[in-house]
C-alpha cells in the first residue's frame, strides 16, 4: 500500500516566524514543497477584483477594517473573514500536493481549527499535520517585527505589522484558545535572532 502524504500547516499571527520554521522544518526533513498562503492570497488578487472581495486586499490583521472598529469582536470578525477568503485556494493546492502524493509544508497567517476540519474533509488520503506556532510577548513581537522590516526588500509593499502589533496579539488569542478547543498542538516562536523553534517538540 502506498504510503499517505503529510501535509504540515504552520500556522499563526503575521511576524510569528512562520516561513523560517517552515523552510527549517521542510530543509530538515528532505521536504522540497514549502508554500505560503501569502502568495495564494497575493495570486487571487490578480483575478479576483477587490470590489468583488474586498477582504483579499486587505491581510489577517487589517481586515477588521472592513467591519468596524479594531474591538476584539470586530478583529477577529476580520481575520476569520479573510482566511475564509483565501480557503479555496489553500484546498485546491492541497488537493494538487495530495496527487503529487509528496510530503510538503504550508504556511501561513489563514488558518484556524474549523478550516482545518475543513481541510480534511475536502482532501483525501492526505495526513495533515497542523501546529498553531506563538509568540510570547507583545514586546517579543516586536522584536520580530523590527527583525521582519529589516529583512524586507526596499520599496516592498508596506504591511503596518507595528502599528497593528496589539491587534495581532488579540488574533493570537482567539487562535490559541481555537487551537485548544480543536485538539492542535501549539509550540512558542523562538527568538528571531537566538534560537532555533523546537517544531519537533509539536508533533
Amino acid at each position: 500500500m502506498t504510503a499517505r502524504m503529510t501535509l504540515h500547516v504552520i500556522y499563526g499571527i503575521a511576524c510569528a516566524g512562520k516561513s523560517t520554521t517552515a523552510l527549517r522544518y521542510a530543509s530538515d526533513n528532505g521536504i522540497r514543497t514549502v508554500i505560503s498562503t501569502d502568495y495564494l492570497r497575493e495570486v487571487q488578487g490578480l483575478y479576483v477584483p477587490a470590489d468583488q472581495s474586498p477582504v483579499l486586499a486587505k491581510v489577517s490583521h487589517t481586515a477588521w477594517e472592513l467591519t468596524g472598529d479594531p474591538t476584539p469582536g470586530d478583529i477577529i470578525a476580520g481575520f476569520t473573514s479573510h482566511a475564509e477568503a483565501v480557503f479555496p485556494a489553500v484546498a485546491a493546492v492541497a488537493v494538487k500536493l495530495a496527487c503529487d502524493g509528496l510530503d510538503a509544508v504550508i504556511e501561513g497567517s489563514c488558518f484556524h481549527g474549523a478550516l482545518i476540519t475543513r481541510l480534511r474533509q475536502q482532501v483525501q488520503n492526505v495526513t495533515i499535520r497542523p501546529v498553531l506556532l506563538t509568540v510570547g510577548s507583545l514586546p517579543l513581537l516586536l522584536e520580530h517585527i523590527t527583525e521582519k522590516e529589516r529583512q524586507r526588500a526596499p520599496g516592498a509593499e508596506p504591511r503596518n505589522w507595528r502599528a497593528n502589533a496589539r491587534v495581532l496579539m488579540t488574533i493570537q488569542n482567539f487562535l490559541i484558545t481555537d487551537a485548544a478547543r480543536h485538539a492542535i498542538p501549539q509550540t512558542r516562536a523562538a527568538h528571531p535572532l537566538r534560537e532555533r523553534v523546537p517544531y519537533e517538540h509539536a508533533r
